[in-house]
């Protein structure tokens, strides 16, 4: 037990100095790159309103959203910081501001960087 608990860092360590993202990592980093993306639409367009804030749109989008690798992710620099993932990924339905956003299904490479605050969709 005593080896268990020393290992425990060592992996913590070795997964902040270069790992690729986890499923849960892609799969905040996504949700908040759509957010992004339907608050734009959403205070654009007036019938929307606009009284939903970013971070609840981040949170039905990422309770309504499946995400998983669909292989290894690369990495695209030498430091360790941004990778390029293959994912699939599943929405379901989901309303803001009385706006119904249908469910969608697909599959795509995701670039994420890694920085100071966690993992960033680009």
């Amino acid at each position: 037990m005593k080896k268990w608990i020393c290992l425990l860092p060592l992996v913590s360590l070795l997964t902040a100095c270069g790992g690729e993202p986890s499923n849960s990592d892609i799969k905040g980093a996504l949700a908040k790159t759509l957010a992004a993306q339907m608050n734009i639409y959403s205070t654009a367009d007036q019938m929307t309103g606009g009284d939903t804030n970013l971070s609840e749109i981040a949170e039905k989008i990422q309770s309504n959203l499946s995400v998983s690798k669909a292989g290894s992710c690369v990495k695209a620099d030498t430091e360790g910081k941004r990778f390029e993932c293959p994912i699939s990924y599943e929405i379901g339905e989901y309303e803001i501001n009385g706006m119904k956003v249908p469910a969608n299904t697909g599959s795509t490479t995701i670039v994420l960087v890694r920085t100071d605050s966690g993992w960033a969709a680009y």
